[in-house]
């Protein structure tokens, strides 16, 4: 479990670092839901928030943050292959 949260949060950390964030969207929340290959390409990536530029700009960083470090634990990797964020914009 603990290794699987690692890599979960070092997704999260690579996503915030390719997310552009679109302009004047403060507080604007976004939830996004990955499945991953166990060699951490992305399968699929599917944002909801209520401002479509915020979902786009999320879904984008996805794919442009990939592949992700997946675990060498089998168990572990298989756990961090599906994989669930809610982000907030926040003015860089």
């Amino acid at each position: 479990k603990r290794i699987a949260s690692t890599a979960k949060r070092d997704f999260t950390n690579k996503i915030t670092k390719a997310w552009e964030v679109p302009s004047g969207k403060t507080g604007t929340k976004v939830k996004v839901s990955v499945v991953l290959s166990p060699t951490g390409n992305v399968i699929v990536v599917n944002a909801t928030s209520s401002d479509p530029d915020v979902k786009a700009s999320v879904e984008a960083a996805v794919k442009r943050a990939a592949p992700y470090p997946m675990p060498s634990d089998p168990a572990a990797r298989l756990e961090a292959q599906s994989y669930i964020a809610t982000f907030t914009v926040n003015e860089k």
